[in-house]
């Protein structure tokens, strides 16, 4: 998929607490799935409590909730814990978490899909730059298909499993 494709801009963003702000606005509107594609789940952006209390509370009102999470470099994430992870270890029904697989891992774009129609998009995950709506589903259904492309080929990350004794 070309960047054309998911160049529908919403409002821009510039810096981190622009994207904080955004993140903390789409989260609450999601009514059933969630997707975040991301380059260490970002500390700054989704290692919080706000982050985690919207996301749990999405698990909680609807049974049918989807959580998936896409880290694209999970390397020392466990070591050094993440109140994200450690959620969806304890909601193993509602979250799912993989890897990209080998051809992806130069994948460096960073996303947050909500639903049908909400996203934040950054073109390089490393800067707190991009575009944010929660109303496009033109654009939200292309961005759709390039996560599940990259979600399809992904695998699970077993190093984050726990043993239940």
């Amino acid at each position: 998929m070309t960047d054309s494709a998911t160049s529908t801009p919403g409002p821009r963003l510039a810096s981190r607490q622009e994207c904080l702000d955004r993140v903390l606005e789409l989260l609450p509107l999601a009514r059933r799935r969630v997707e975040i594609v991301a380059t260490s789940l970002d500390p700054l952006l989704y290692d919080r409590e706000d982050v985690v209390l919207a996301l749990r509370a999405l698990a909680v009102r609807e049974r049918r909730a989807r959580i998936r999470l896409l880290v694209l470099q999970p390397e020392g994430l466990e070591k050094r814990g993440h109140r994200l992870l450690d959620l969806a270890f304890r909601l193993t029904s509602f979250f799912e978490v993989r890897q990209p697989a080998e051809e992806d891992r130069d994948y460096s774009e960073a996303m947050l899909l909500v639903d049908e129609t909400g996203w934040l998009r950054q073109p390089r995950a490393d800067r707190h730059e991009g575009s944010v709506t929660g109303s496009d589903a033109g654009s939200a259904r292309a961005l759709r298909q390039r996560f599940e492309e990259l979600w399809q080929r992904a695998e699970p990350l077993v190093e984050f499993r726990r043993l239940s004794l």
